[in-house]
């Protein structure tokens, strides 16, 4: 009796030659088709994310670069204005001097005018 009931449990209905080929093709192009859909779907994310990484690879790549060029670009800068503070400095040092050498002129004319106001008194 085990037997019999195993027998229904198991019953496959019996297809013509030609019915069991048609559904094996049938269920080969669905499976084909599937997973051929499902594994392309994957290729093309998979290659989407790869060409995304490429992109972001290249941008850090220009990026760095960039940075680079403005790194060398601000030390050039840098070393400039330190120049130009020497030199800022050293034309304040000219101005103090010209200003020292403006008092003694000023000083030499005052007595020039004084010793001529003089000369000028004891002529008259």
């Amino acid at each position: 009796m085990s037997n019999e009931t195993q027998k229904l449990d198991f019953y496959i209905k019996p297809l013509s030659d030609e019915a069991a080929f048609n559904k094996g093709v049938e269920y080969f192009v669905e499976m084909v088709f599937f997973y051929g859909v499902l594994i392309s779907i994957a290729i093309w994310e998979v290659k989407k994310s790869q060409d995304a990484s490429d992109r972001l690879k290249k941008q850090l790549i220009d990026l760095t670069k960039a940075s680079q060029e403005n790194e060398k670009i601000a030390k050039q800068l840098a070393q400039e204005v330190a120049m130009y503070k020497i030199e800022r400095h050293d034309n304040m040092e000219d101005i103090r001097q010209l200003k020292e050498s403006f008092k003694e002129i000023e000083e030499i004319t005052k007595e020039l005018r004084e010793e001529r106001d003089k000369l000028k008194g004891l002529s008259k």
